[in-house]
């Protein structure tokens, strides 16, 4: 889960996803499951078919610290 004040970062991300873009390595934040906000390394990969057409996702994350 992504937290309400990443939310538009994030969306700018998906776009350039979209594009057949590669993220990362970057720092950002996710929600967890209780509702903490921690910082992760994120890295995302858009894979592409032999049409150019981004048809999913690879994501790698990497949990770096408890945000306070």
């Amino acid at each position: 889960r992504v937290p309400a004040a990443a939310l538009e970062q994030t969306m700018a991300r998906l776009k350039l996803l979209s594009q057949a873009q590669v993220i990362g390595p970057i720092t950002t934040q996710r929600l967890t499951c209780s509702g903490a906000v921690v910082n992760i390394s994120l890295v995302a990969t858009p894979l592409v078919d032999a049409k150019g057409r981004v048809y999913a996702i690879s994501t790698t994350k990497r949990l770096q610290s408890v945000a306070e």
